[in-house]
């Protein structure tokens, strides 16, 4: 954080100036009815505080005052700033993980938190963190005290904090409306699926392309389809023991659940209702025990689909994956071959679809929709994505969320003819493509944004942004001053605090 400053700047360690500590800690739930301003690390630091009584707040609190910087010190918003506000008639308490910065004579609030917030303050704060990993690891205090910081006169200052609000003022409008583009589309993509599925889409394709099979037939022919193949893999179990079959053996035969025909809509001409049973024999993975046993973990060539892997794309097909298994593993897991239509099934990221591009291996935390051909793949695929959230709202009850086969065997499914599920396909993805090239385009533009609000600071704190006036009071002047006001305060006798006199104890 050094480089070459201005004549009239200076640079100084936080500690000479800041304490860098909490502030007074104070328990609001001692005050149950009282509305306290709350500035806590989740919230964003341009928002609003939250409002809340003191028997709404579950710990104890620092109690800030206005001007106060607060600088987060804890992962992953390590480096967040919020700077308190004029107070209104509620006491001010922040969350501890702040660290907080009081406001000083001669260093103008914003402008120190406009320094808390540059690129390299972050990384310098990252690499001096202790804890246990994650979201636990902190700041250390002590280090903290030794970030140095660039200190511009005090006039200066205030020049640049107004130049920095005026232009993130524009930064940040700009940011705005590129994310209301990303939630446009996501609007998009749910109401083309949505479009999709209830036969919306395809209306003008119907009219000029009548079906040669209806979906009922076509679910008749894969039933058909689904019996023969039971009644062939039977026919060979009994051959391989040497055995002849018995005469009532097809009457073993377990026909597919049918749909339940209450509160169903009316679906398009030549549709009809089926249950995902019907469509496809579902099966559940299989998770090696222990997980991370090198035993079956860490092998070289035998895909390991999990569902994080299914759920970290955007993509309805998964292509690749970052884990595999070794052969050992094979053999305690679910091996599944490529074009698999996969259902994660349990916790919180359930009902999310995926056809897996390469075979490999599923664990227990999805299930695989096995024996569907294409175009009825995608088209299922694309239907199941339009349950994602229904799916989450009917398993919120449970302690561990989870979609056992049988309720996903019970999915009721509109089917349209083969030749529909195919137009669907082709004008879905189509859709889909094209949203996804300009969420990209948002994407990369949003995150050029951060690159330029980054850019944008350090041009302010190597005293570029706006000019220097020659009459201004050297900051090296103004930082002598404060550290000789910190020193003579430090001096003050502390009031002493009377301690209540302890009654004698009663005869």
């Amino acid at each position: 954080m050094t480089g070459e400053l201005p004549e009239s700047w200076a640079r100084f360690e936080l500690g000479d100036i800041f304490t860098a500590e909490r502030g007074a800690s104070l328990d609001p739930r001692r005050h149950p009815d009282t509305e306290f301003e709350l500035f806590s690390v989740p919230a964003h630091p341009t928002g609003a505080p939250e409002v809340v009584t003191g028997g709404e707040v579950g710990s104890s609190k620092q109690q800030v005052q206005p001007g106060t910087v607060l600088l987060c010190r804890i992962n992953p918003r390590i480096n967040r700033v919020w700077v308190i506000p004029a107070a209104e008639d509620r006491p001010q308490i922040a969350s501890t993980e702040w660290i907080a910065l009081p406001p000083r004579p001669g260093i103008h609030p914003p402008f120190l938190a406009y320094s808390l917030q540059r690129g390299q303050v972050r990384d310098y704060l990252a690499a001096h963190v202790s804890g246990v990993g994650g979201s636990l690891m902190r700041a250390r205090k002590s280090d903290v005290t030794e970030l140095l910081l660039p200190l511009a006169p005090f006039p200066e200052q205030q020049r640049i904090v107004t130049k920095l609000d005026e232009l993130f003022s524009e930064l940040d409008a700009g940011v705005a409306a590129l994310e209301r583009a990303q939630a446009k589309l996501e609007r998009y993509r749910a109401s083309v699926l949505k479009a999709a599925v209830q036969g919306r889409l395809t209306e003008r394709w119907r009219q000029e392309n009548p079906p040669t099979e209806t979906g009922a037939e076509l679910l008749e022919r894969i039933l058909a389809e689904r019996r023969r193949r039971w009644e062939e893999e039977q026919l060979a179990e009994f051959e391989a023991k040497g055995k002849k079959p018995p005469t009532d053996w097809k009457e073993k035969y377990k026909q597919p659940m049918a749909p339940d025909s209450d509160g169903l809509p009316e679906l398009p001409e030549g549709w009809c209702w089926a249950t995902v049973d019907q469509l496809a024999r579902v099966v559940r993975g299989a998770s090696p025990r222990p997980a991370g046993d090198p035993r079956y973990f860490g092998g070289s060539h035998i895909p390991w689909i999990t569902v994080g892997e299914l759920t970290g794309v955007q993509d309805l097909y998964l292509r690749r994956v970052s884990g595999f298994l070794t052969e050992r593993g094979r053999r305690h897991s679910r091996v599944i071959p490529a074009d698999t239509l996969l259902l994660t099934n349990s916790g919180a990221t359930l009902g999310v679809p995926r056809i897996t591009l390469i075979e490999g291996c599923i664990n227990d935390g999805s299930v695989a929709l096995l024996e569907v051909p294409y175009p009825l793949k995608l088209y299922l695929c694309l239907y199941l994505s339009t349950l994602t959230k229904s799916l989450r709202v009917n398993q919120q009850g449970a302690a561990q969320p989870n979609l056992n086969t049988d309720i996903v065997k019970a999915i009721r499914v509109p089917v349209p003819p083969a030749a529909e599920q195919a137009a669907i396909g082709r004008l879905v993805e189509a859709a889909l493509s094209q949203a996804s090239q300009i969420a990209a385009s948002t994407a990369a533009t949003v995150a050029r944004t951060a690159v330029l609000r980054q850019s944008i600071l350090a041009y302010a704190f190597q005293g570029r942004l706006v000019p220097q006036a020659p009459n201004d009071e050297p900051a090296s002047v103004l930082l002598e001053r404060i550290r000789a006001e910190r020193e003579a305060e430090a001096e003050r006798p502390k009031p002493k605090t009377k301690r209540p006199r302890k009654k004698a104890p009663s005869a």
